[in-house]
């Protein structure tokens, strides 16, 4: 019987070393694509933040409450107006900053409602992920992308062939 225990808990361990290592992996395939890919990952985190406002409406099914889905709905907005700069999303933008601190505040909304109405837990975790963080979780893997896209608006930078190549031409 205790070997049995002992394999049973061995089991489990190896079994959370593999999902650790397959969220890395996944995690580290996810942020190639986006830096490769900037413009097709804007498209995909644009798809993704319409589908997760319009599965807002598996919310109120579920008796979550109709403020909270507008606040939440409220957040998915203020994520999809950071399309229009992305990937040039920095950590300091207020956007980006007050869009995060309402998701931890919906995380507790939600999770307050949840209990209220007595979810199960896979449920819970569902939300969370989908409805909660999905879309900053987006935005928090594109930072690394604006380190390496090129610069297509915003202040003209001249370089020393370029102020030679004026010069060779306006003399």
């Amino acid at each position: 019987m205790a070997f049995l225990n002992i394999l049973g808990g061995l089991l489990v361990f190896v079994t959370c070393i593999a999902a650790l290592l397959a969220m890395a992996v996944g995690l580290y395939k996810a942020v190639e694509y986006i830096e490769d890919r900037t413009y097709a990952a804007k498209k995909k985190i644009e798809q993704i933040i319409i589908a997760i406002s319009v599965a807002h409406i598996i919310l109120l099914f579920r008796r979550v409450g109709f403020f909270i889905v507008i606040y939440s709905l409220v957040i998915q907005y203020i994520f999809y107006s950071l399309l229009e700069i992305y990937p040039y999303v920095q950590p300091t933008n207020l956007t980006f900053i007050v869009g995060s601190l309402m998701a931890l505040g919906n995380h507790f909304l939600i999770l307050r409602a949840m209990i209220l109405n007595n979810n199960y837990l896979l449920e819970m975790i569902f939300a969370f992920l989908v409805f909660v963080w999905a879309t900053p979780f987006c935005f928090f893997l594109s930072l690394s992308a604006n380190d390496e896209a090129f610069p297509t608006t915003g202040k003209k930078n001249s370089t020393l062939i370029g102020k030679f190549i004026k010069r060779a031409f306006n003399q």
